[in-house]
């Protein structure tokens, strides 16, 4: 559905590129996780595919058209890209009720009236909006202010969606309940999406892929579950929460989350990595023990039954996986 094709983009003034020869496949019905610090380049990438910034090299192909070839001077329009945008703060229009919002990228020439009403109709009802047709922006709450943005992308049936740190405005028990709504809403509508976010948690929650984005380039791309208990180094790693370093006989690095370790009063022969207790934290969540050892100081999850205390002598090791 979407491909990008060793895309570079430098800004006038600067030292380096924001993006750098980055290259990306996503099939359709896929939603990818761009997530990465401030600076690191998921929000040009996204500008470059939406058609807001035109790249220096290389080339975007959405649906298999050619949408951006710097080389061939390629550029097609944002808008005729067919792809849809949802920004963190919704853009929606103001002076519009809810139901012109949504019909608002519906032109008059593509869509006949029965059609621009039918599929406004659809668009209220699968975002939950259908009794608030009449109100305007300001008469909605956070939440639902987001599934309008998100409603108003899909109604001109774009090949492509596009969210910018779509949860970054809103309190975090809303969040969890909205992150939801708009994956259900993704699903249902076998759309291909591409989420823009430096929040962990939503890219781990949303993406059937994450790419974790470092200075213009991807540092590491697969599932969740790759990215978070596989990490490919210390970067990435660390972006996702604690992690301990573990090295190994050859020389290698491997960081493992604290979840995945465990410690054993005595000596066994899959727990065999002397270690001390230096301290014992409640975080209201677990206890969590701080040992520390030749390889450093991990922290590793414990129990009151496990009965350790601080200036224990304990053995570590890693979880079966």
């Amino acid at each position: 559905m979407l491909s990008i094709q060793n895309i570079s983009r430098q800004y006038p003034g600067t030292s380096t590129p924001a993006v750098r020869n980055v290259s990306l496949e996503v099939p359709q019905g896929e939603i990818l996780a761009l997530v990465g610090q401030s600076g690191s380049g998921k929000t040009t990438l996204m500008r470059l595919i939406s058609g807001l910034e035109i790249p220096d090299s290389g080339k975007i192909l959405v649906d298999g058209t050619e949408v951006a070839d710097a080389a061939g001077k390629t550029w097609v329009a944002p808008h005729k890209r067919r792809v849809g945008l949802v920004f963190q703060d919704g853009a929606l229009f103001p002076h519009l009720t809810v139901a012109k919002n949504v019909a608002y990228g519906l032109s008059r020439k593509e869509f006949p009236k029965e059609e621009r009403q039918a599929i406004t109709a659809n668009m209220l009802e699968m975002t939950g909006l259908q009794d608030y047709r009449d109100r305007f922006p300001h008469q909605l709450s956070g939440g639902e202010r987001q599934r309008l943005a998100v409603a108003r992308a899909l109604a001109p049936k774009p090949k492509l969606i596009l969210l910018d740190e779509p949860f970054s405005n809103l309190d975090p028990a809303l969040r969890l309940s909205i992150r939801e709504d708009i994956l259900s809403i993704l699903r249902a509508s076998d759309i291909t999406a591409i989420l823009v976010t430096h929040d962990t948690d939503d890219a781990l929650a949303i993406g059937d892929r994450i790419a974790v984005f470092r200075e213009g380039q991807i540092e590491q791309i697969g599932s969740p579950y790759e990215i978070y208990h596989h990490p490919q180094n210390g970067y990435c790693a660390r972006l996702f929460g604690p992690a301990n370093c573990l090295h190994q006989a050859d020389g290698k690095t491997e960081w493992i989350r604290p979840e995945d370790m465990q410690l054993k009063p005595e000596k066994t022969e899959d727990s065999d990595i002397a270690v001390k207790v230096c301290e014992i934290r409640d975080t209201g969540r677990h206890l969590e023990a701080r040992v520390q050892g030749d390889q450093g100081t991990w922290i590793v999850p414990i129990t009151k039954e496990d009965g350790f205390q601080e200036g224990d002598s304990v053995w570590g090791s890693v979880k079966e996986d």
